[in-house]
């Protein structure tokens, strides 16, 4: 006969040894798995890191010490990605490229100050050269004037007349070809025709009827006006006046 004391003892033997079986399986598990990661880490890690911890996981128990190269990647195969945050740019970022920027636009400002200043000291250049051809013009006038309605005694002599208007007709051909080459077109101004009606028949002035003289002297009048407007037409052409901001602004009285 088996005395019922004895059962629980027989059990409790049975569950110690099975016990002590699982220790020493556990126990032979961490050394084989630590040996094959000293061995060989890195291809245990590279090759397949998740299959590695999932083994770990299972088979290690809390108690196990586990090596560097495993927690390594286990922390990397855990780690949460992380997510980017766009920062505002502020005053400092951007301070040496507005330096920078600031410095071209002072550049650029002053050339253009540099190019205006150069238009308009070439546009009164211009516009004084004009201004001699048109003083040489009223000459030409006042002298055709003075010998074609002058009478006998104040009239100049003819040679001298024709002197006279050959050089002041030199003088307004040498300030034409200057002003030509400010870009303004003086085809406006025909010389020639001009010293024709001032010079035509100059020797027969007392000899002429009075209203022949005044007709050719109408003529010349009529010529060296119409010069001196079309030679403005073609400075306003080359150098565009400008106006006010109002066009309809009047003029305080």
């Amino acid at each position: 006969m088996i005395d019922s004391t004895d059962i629980p003892l027989q059990k409790h033997n049975e569950l110690s040894i099975k016990k002590e079986q699982q220790l020493n399986s556990s126990k032979k598990s961490v050394i084989s798995i630590n040996s094959t990661v000293e061995t060989n880490p890195v291809s245990t890690v590279e090759t397949n890191p998740v299959s590695t911890v999932e083994t770990n996981t299972v088979s290690i128990p809390e108690t196990a010490p586990i090596s560097q190269a495993a927690t390594k990647s286990i922390a990397i195969t855990i780690q949460p990605s992380k997510q980017t945050i766009d920062t505002p740019i502020s005053v400092n970022d951007i301070s040496p490229y507005l330096a920078f920027v600031s410095i071209i636009l002072i550049i650029v400002g002053w050339g253009v100050i540099y190019q205006n200043a150069k238009k308009l000291a070439t546009r009164n250049e211009t516009k004084s050269l004009i201004d001699d051809v048109v003083t040489i013009i009223n000459s030409l006038d006042r002298l055709t004037i003075d010998y074609w309605l002058s009478g006998r005694k104040n009239r100049l002599e003819t040679d001298e007349f024709i002197l006279l208007t050959s050089a002041k007709l030199q003088t307004l051909s040498s300030r034409l070809d200057i002003v030509e080459k400010r870009n303004i077109d003086i085809s406006c101004v025909d010389l020639s025709i001009i010293s024709s009606h001032m010079t035509l028949n100059c020797e027969e002035v007392d000899r002429r009827k009075p209203e022949e003289n005044r007709i050719q002297l109408q003529l010349f009048l009529e010529e060296s006006n119409n010069s001196v407007i079309n030679l403005y037409n073609e400075f306003q052409k080359c150098y565009t006046p400008s106006f006010g901001l109002f066009k309809n602004e009047k003029k305080s009285s």
